[in-house]
């Protein structure tokens, strides 16, 4: 599995100087608009979407099906993957924090709850890396992306609609209000993505081992 992990991130050396670019490009449209949620949202949002691009690589050279004439073995091929999932993911939720902190003291208004919502955030693209994995692998992966955005979709209306409803019972206001209610948001949300992922990765191995390669 190291050796996978490590073929993986020399795979996104290559996109390095790119997502650099697009990363201070991204900091000074902040800097100008004088808001930095979305760009913490994206460090997030990248982390997933760097999985997705190895598995476009190891797609187009045909490498899974000789990784899987090799002593890896399907567990060790999946694993890889979730392993890499969860370092970009993490990565990306911790460069997000440090930029939403840092940009929001530099700009004098630093938000506290939208620090703390981040690893909200993270825990829902968790979810939707966990529902899109096993169908890349069944499906491929260009046409799971369309997947993945309807999976993104449907995340953020039930997102949005369990928003409203809690609104109108007072329920919202509450959990605002209480900062041990909302850590325990934080952590149920938490917990959730870590079932989910593990759920994926069985499924996954299922997916892979009946696949006709």
């Amino acid at each position: 599995m190291k050796g996978l992990l490590l073929k993986d991130l020399n795979t996104l050396k290559g996109y390095g100087k790119q997502y650099g670019i697009v990363f201070v490009i991204m900091t000074v449209w902040a800097l100008a608009m004088e808001t930095v949620s979305f760009v913490s949202m994206y460090s997030i949002l990248l982390g997933g979407m760097l999985v997705l691009s190895t598995l476009t690589m190891d797609e187009a050279v045909n490498f899974n099906r000789w990784a899987l004439t090799t002593p890896v073995g399907v567990r060790g091929l999946i694993g890889a993957k979730y392993v890499l999932l969860v370092c970009t993911v993490g990565v990306g939720t911790g460069f997000g924090i440090l930029l939403n902190v840092a940009l929001g003291a530099f700009l004098g208004g630093l938000q506290w709850e939208e620090v703390e919502s981040l690893p909200i955030v993270a825990a829902l693209f968790f979810i939707a890396y966990s529902i899109t994995l096993p169908i890349s692998f069944k499906i491929g992966v260009e046409k799971s992306r369309y997947i993945y955005i309807l999976i993104l979709s449907g995340i953020g209306a039930a997102v949005f609609g369990l928003v409203k409803v809690l609104d109108r019972l007072g329920i919202l206001e509450e959990i605002d209000s209480s900062e041990a209610a909302y850590f325990a948001v934080i952590l149920g949300m938490l917990v959730v993505s870590v079932l989910v992922l593990v759920i994926s990765y069985r499924i996954c191995i299922r997916v892979v081992r009946n696949k006709e390669w």
